[in-house]
């Protein structure tokens, strides 16, 4: 309105600055890394804790079912892999928003510091399972694979496996590989070139989910015992990262409409996760078991919501973010020991299991076997990562990372720099009171220059100094 009246330039300016999902996330606690959103890591503590509960029924209490779906007074398909899909773009779409340009072995330098300690350990306990379990050498052999991160490309591993959850980290070490040049070459497409990769990356997945369960059925009359392989099997999953970072690059570089407000983010995203809590509980089977496969399995129904799901959440407008992130701060210490111990805890929790119940110390097929081995693989996971997987994570990392350290590659480039006459005043800005940055605001210079900084397509390179990232923030 002040603008159609003769408003200052200022005033039009930022009328005229499109709006980003980005720009409805609250205001980040004080030391919390930017890159952070607190939403998604609520969703995969509690999805890893759950699903500890949920493997009991493959582990320790096969007739005590803990998920919703199996007490349905109706025929249903198979639940609770949904999340996974989530899991894995989330993975992906956060790879994408912190990814530096650095060379491929410091960029694997990284990962890796990360990632294999605690799987190589991992892969330990296995062994001691199959130890005491061993039956006949596909088993050994998929323990081998799993030992050097392949154990997911093995289409038989859910017979042969003591530790089926280590095929995320096969999967997710494949993405990591060719990580970097596909996030460099993403950079370079259009939002509307990504969306339609996006699309046919679900429909190739589905595809090879759908070839899979062909070849099934003509070596096997009965298909129904073998169809989860779709859900584990690296080739079927490995395209889920790539969705993901694709995902983050849309939404990052996507402009909303004027009209959108938070309260419509905040509808919309509540909105699609109770509708998925519907279609991840309450779907009943439809007859066909190669149809209900690929919905249980392959997210035939439930994945376009999902992977509408996972921009909306990224910019914390949702009930999950309302009730776990206002809280106090021992609620935020809480998840934050829940979050470090989620992947020690995935990792570790289907051998620990399998030990508990080799040497007695869970009762056999029954309620109080399913909970009292979550929560002892709980206790124990806590106490190995403080002693064991924490030391040697830390030493692990310290040893990889001995040595010079490789520069960005940006930071290594020989262009001219280009000048800008208001990089020291905009820089100096955060060091102002809000008075005093309120004032500037008013006058000329001060409109030029949050006009200036506010508009992304001219400094955008700026963006990476973080006393300029401050000022922006202000």
């Amino acid at each position: 309105l002040k603008s159609r009246q003769g408003g200052t330039g200022m005033e039009e300016s930022m009328e005229r600055q499109p709006l980003y999902m980005s720009d409805f996330a609250p205001p980040k606690p004080v030391g919390q890394p930017k890159g952070v959103i607190q939403t998604f890591d609520r969703v995969k503590v509690v999805y890893i804790f759950s699903l500890v509960l949920f493997h009991q029924r493959m582990l320790t209490a096969p007739s005590h079912s803990f998920f919703l779906s199996d007490h349905l007074p109706y025929p249903h398909i198979d639940h609770g892999v949904e999340c996974m899909l989530g899991l894995l773009l989330i993975s992906g779409w956060l790879s994408s928003s912190t990814w530096k340009e650095l060379p491929w072995e410091q960029h694997m330098k990284k990962k890796v510091a990360r990632l294999m300690p605690p799987f190589w350990i991992a892969v330990v306990f296995t062994v001691v399972a199959l130890a005491f379990e061993y039956q006949s050498w596909p088993q050994i052999l998929q323990c081998g694979l799993e030992g050097l991160g392949l154990g997911g490309w093995n289409p038989t591993l859910m017979w042969y496996s003591f530790n089926r959850p280590l095929w995320f980290v096969s999967t997710l070490l494949a993405y990591h590989y060719v990580s970097p040049a596909f996030l460099r070459w993403i950079r370079k497409r259009r939002p509307p070139q990504l969306a339609a990769l996006v699309f046919t990356l679900y429909l190739l997945r589905q595809c090879i989910a759908l070839a899979t369960l062909l070849i099934i059925q003509g070596v096997y009359s009965d298909i129904s015992p073998y169809v989860r392989v779709i859900h584990l099997w690296s080739p079927t999953q490995v395209w889920v990262p790539f969705m993901g970072a694709m995902l983050e690059q849309i939404t990052k570089r996507t402009a909303l409409p004027s009209w959108v407000t938070a309260t419509h983010l905040r509808a919309c995203s509540n909105g699609l996760m109770l509708m998925l809590l519907v279609l991840t509980s309450l779907v009943p089977s439809t007859g066909y078991v190669m149809l209900d496969a690929l919905i249980a399995y392959a997210n035939l129904i439930t994945g376009p919501f999902i992977i509408v799901l996972v921009p909306l959440l990224s910019c914390e407008q949702n009930f999950i973010y309302q009730l776990t992130c206002n809280t106090g701060p021992r609620v935020s210490q809480l998840f934050g020991s829940m979050l470090t111990l989620s992947y020690p805890l995935y990792l570790l929790h289907w051998p620990l299991a399998l030990l508990l119940k080799r040497f007695g110390l869970v009762a056999d097929d029954s309620w109080a076997a399913g909970v009292g081995s979550s929560a002892t693989s709980i206790v124990l996971t806590a106490a190995a990562d403080a002693l064991l997987l924490g030391p040697c994570t830390a030493s692990f990392a310290e040893w990889l990372n001995k040595g010079p350290q490789a520069t960005p590659q940006a930071e290594a480039t020989h262009e001219k720099p280009i000048a800008y006459p208001a990089l020291e005043t905009a820089a100096n800005l955060s060091q102002l009171p809000s008075a005093e940055l309120m004032r500037m605001g008013s006058t000329t210079a001060g409109a030029s220059i949050g006009a200036g900084f506010i508009r992304r397509s001219s400094l955008v390179s700026l963006t990476t100094i973080p006393s300029v990232q401050d000022a922006i923030l202000h």
